[in-house]
């Protein structure tokens, strides 16, 4: 009976081990609440990040949980007038932060944002950054090496239909750097997710256009010194479509994960690659156009690999564990 009542908030949790589920649990709010991001917390539960709200007016949700999925509390944080659109949430010792975008009154643009708040969700900062034309902001990352946060993002051109991956420096509400990336100057692309690397500066994972793909964007991995400075970018893909949305450092290695669209199908991509963008688990782009089909997945015994191209006549196959 309540109006724009669409959607609620499921929470399930999972063996590491195994990937079972181990409960599952929903929760009916007021309006529309769809999970963007969480974080867990000390005790094994977890605080969750929503949008919430109707289909004309949302903000940001900060929802906390115990172990068992059960709510502790909830707490609406809106800090603009505008629409906002959370898009991701660290952790930090003394409190959350929050980044999302937002429609600015005075600009009339998309804006990128941040909000600090305590652990129990009480706001104790907000910035909006209205540099930049149009901001699509992406996720969050905690610089441990000198303090702030990076976020992903992506921008438009001025009076131009082009979108390019921003990335930017933020410490506790005043903005350090930051930065666009680009591919080609007449190309679209996005900025997803970001990683801060253990000896400063940032990975930041999208999608764009290589040079000699003029159909298909490729997963797009860059890394930045603690300036925004670029240090080198890599691409990841084949002859469909592939985006990256998450970054992680697991000890010295980069983790990617993003999505692939090859012939109408999506299928999950992993990539696994060192400090220097050298990829040793996962797909590397070959800079040719070929088409590979592996079947059964998972194998045990035996894994077939078919492979056409118009222009190879061979190739080679690495398989690890």
């Amino acid at each position: 009976d309540v109006p724009d009542q669409d959607y609620g908030l499921m929470i399930a949790t999972f063996q590491s081990g195994n990937g079972l589920p181990v409960n599952q649990t929903t929760h009916q709010l007021p309006q529309n609440t769809k999970a963007v991001d969480l974080v867990p917390m000390s005790d094994n539960g977890a605080v969750i990040l929503c949008e919430y709200g109707t289909s004309s007016s949302h903000t940001n949700l900060l929802c906390r949980v115990n172990a068992d999925g059960d709510t502790l509390w909830t707490r609406t944080i809106n800090p603009f007038p505008e629409n906002e659109n959370p898009t991701g949430l660290v952790l930090l010792s003394d409190g959350l932060v929050i980044g999302g975008s937002v429609m600015g009154a005075t600009t009339g643009t998309e804006n990128s944002y941040l909000i600090k708040t305590d652990l129990d969700g009480n706001v104790l900062w907000s910035y909006d950054d209205g540099s930049q034309p149009t901001v699509i902001a992406g996720k969050l990352a905690e610089d441990p090496i000198n303090g702030g946060f990076y976020m992903a993002a992506t921008t438009q051109i001025v009076g131009q239909p082009i979108y390019k991956i921003l990335g930017l420096k933020n410490d506790n509400g005043t903005s350090t750097w930051l930065d666009t990336y680009s591919t080609q100057t007449d190309r679209i692309d996005f900025g997803y997710g970001v990683a801060a690397m253990p000896d400063g500066g940032a990975a930041f994972i999208g999608s764009a256009y290589e040079a000699d793909t003029s159909n298909f964007r490729d997963l797009f991995l860059l890394r930045t010194d603690a300036a925004g400075n670029e240090l080198w970018s890599v691409y990841f893909g084949g002859s469909g479509a592939e985006t990256g949305y998450d970054v992680q450092v697991d000890g010295d290695q980069i983790v990617a994960c993003g999505k692939a669209d090859v012939n109408s199908s999506e299928d999950i991509i992993i990539i696994r690659s060192d400090f220097n963008g050298n990829a040793n688990v996962g797909i590397n782009q070959n800079h040719a156009t070929a088409t590979f089909n592996l079947y059964p997945n998972p194998f045990s015994d035996v894994l077939y690999i078919n492979a056409t191209s118009p222009t190879i006549s061979t190739f080679s196959a690495k398989i690890t564990d």
